[in-house]
């Protein structure tokens, strides 16, 4: 990797490229496929980890008997392990006959996107490795949230935070595409994160960035407990390339009983002919039971 074009690109000097060609027909699906056969649904397994790596791995056996597409794990703790450790790991993944087709969690406390406290060597050191060890897992597409590595402080100017951010994604375009991954960026709540709440803001900032492999995720989650229109959805359609799913009180696990029983979200999803994946990342106490319910429930409102 060219070390000085990457710390270049965080400072927002960037050269500028030409946009990507965009469109839904782009998107890799032939025109009247049923969005059914076209979207996998999958799971997150951090949010029931148990053992100390916290990377919910002790998981992937149920959801694989529950008949989930896919996992999709935390990057930054396998970040912590050791060489060996990961090699170990890896094996694990790729003998357990479910695909790792994403990872969440890309960036650690300790490594900053926006703020005080961005070193663009710390980023670099980081980036390059973990998108690696997300590309030998499988994964597709890495989701940029990392609430930690992006909280701003008190009187921290936004204008400034958003300047970094379009640095920051700019510059890992680049080695994520030579890896064949897609960065999705996400938009959380401001329960957990005081920058970039909406998903309208991660759209915005996807566009100025203006790379092809900067897209966007749309939680669910984060959408309901921030009131926002899922029909951003409509406004994204040739940007959103990841979909997050939870019960919005709770984070729990989806149930046809809930209220608003996801309907219009899942219907502007197919009025977009979206067609990439929809991920779990939910809580549980009972992974079999309520990963089956939900399954279904997805599967249902996707067809």
């Amino acid at each position: 990797m060219d070390r000085r074009q990457f710390l270049t690109g965080l400072a927002g000097m960037a050269a500028v490229l030409p946009a990507e060609l965009r469109g839904r027909r782009a998107l890799g699906a032939a025109p009247g496929t049923p969005p059914s056969a076209r979207v996998r649904v999958g799971c997150c397994t951090n949010q029931f980890a148990t053992q100390a790596d916290l990377t919910g791995v002790e998981s992937i056996q149920t959801l694989k008997r529950v008949g989930f597409d896919y996992i999709e794990l935390p990057l930054a703790p396998l970040m912590s392990l050791a060489a060996s450790g990961f090699e170990s790991f890896e094996s694990r993944i790729k003998a357990a006959g479910i695909p790792c087709d994403a990872c969440g969690n890309f960036l650690p406390s300790s490594v900053r996107m926006a703020g005080p406290g961005v070193e663009p060597q710390r980023i670099a050191d980081y980036v390059e490795p973990a998108l690696k060890r997300a590309a030998r897992l499988g994964a597709k597409v890495v989701v940029c949230g990392s609430p930690g590595s992006r909280n701003l402080p008190p009187g921290f100017p936004v204008e400034k935070a958003w300047e970094q951010m379009v640095g920051f994604l700019q510059s890992v375009d680049r080695l994520a595409g030579a890896d064949g991954i897609i960065i999705a960026v996400e938009a959380i709540n401001r329960g957990e994160c005081n920058f970039l709440n909406l998903a309208a803001d991660s759209l915005r900032l996807a566009k100025q960035v203006d790379r092809p492999n900067v897209k966007v995720v749309v939680d669910y989650y984060h959408l309901a407990l921030e009131k926002e229109s899922p029909d951003v959805i409509l406004a994204g359609a040739d940007y959103i390339q990841h979909i997050h799913v939870a019960r919005g009180e709770g984070r729990a696990f989806p149930r046809r009983s809930d209220p608003d029983g996801y309907k219009l979200f899942f219907s502007n999803l197919k009025q977009i002919h979206y067609n990439h994946r929809v991920s779990l990342e939910a809580r549980t106490s009972d992974l079999q039971k309520d990963g089956a319910e939900s399954l279904a429930l997805l599967r249902g409102l996707l067809a």
